[in-house]
């Protein structure tokens, strides 16, 4: 779903396309001629490639690989089509802080790698630009709200609710990783690209939907998730009655 520089989520007006058509259409606009020739070659051109990747664990006492646990395994892993730039949206709460930190806060994450495998040199990334939006504007017709990310929604805000489920498997960092418990308490989420459909207007002078998320962790009772997402406003218009 392509949506326009002003982030207007407008049914009527916008362009979908599938995995194939956007990597045409990726493919069109690269301007590096190396990834041209390379992309030129495939059979089918990809967004976003699933593959694998093979790994050894060794067992330190005989330096070899040897029986389970130290069997060689494959990593599921995926490629996104060379050159590609995507687009964080961050919602900043500006006596907190401000775009200049995230940026640079962001800049030293992509150095040292994101995620559980930074460790083995992945999840590493360059910021090339930061650019400060207006919030989407909640026009008089707007009557729904779209997310940008999975969230736990309030179920008492909401006449109406379209969404997949996601479940995060959340564990914790820094000392408490070493605990004898540093897993946390699976959460059910509406997963993003999710409709709620509001019950007053006045859900819309808030730019986030979503709760807090207390008692999921037995080994840290005070931790709290944060099920939170920013959301585009919208009118999701209703075809049949009592029907979206």
């Amino acid at each position: 779903m392509l949506l326009p520089a002003d982030l207007n989520l407008d049914l009527k007006k916008m362009e979908y396309r599938d995995d194939h058509h956007l990597a045409d259409m990726l493919h069109s606009q690269t301007e590096q001629e190396d990834i041209r020739r390379l992309m030129s070659k495939q059979a089918r051109r990809w967004v976003i490639k699933p593959g694998g990747q093979h790994h050894n664990t060794i067992n330190r006492r005989t330096g070899t690989t040897g029986l389970a646990p130290f069997t060689p395994y494959t990593q599921s892993i995926f490629y996104y089509y060379p050159g590609i730039k995507l687009a964080l949206f961050i919602l900043l709460d500006k006596e907190v802080t401000d775009i200049d930190k995230v940026f640079k806060a962001l800049t030293k994450i992509g150095q040292w790698g994101y995620g559980k495998d930074a460790s083995i040199g992945k999840g590493r990334f360059k910021v090339l630009e930061k650019e400060e939006l207006p919030l989407p504007a909640a026009g008089n017709d707007a009557n729904a709200a779209y997310t940008l990310s999975p969230a736990v929604p309030d179920p008492q805000s909401f006449d109406k609710a379209f969404f997949s489920p996601f479940i995060r498997f959340g564990r914790h960092g820094d000392e408490y990783a070493r605990s004898k418990n540093p897993f946390k308490t699976p959460v059910i989420m509406a997963d993003d690209g999710a409709v709620f459909v509001p019950q007053d207007r006045e859900f819309f002078t808030k730019p986030y939907l979503g709760t807090g998320i207390k008692g999921i962790s037995l080994s840290q009772p005070g931790a709290i998730m944060q099920g939170y997402a920013i959301y585009l406003p919208f009118r999701l218009e209703r075809t049949h009655e009592g029907n979206n």
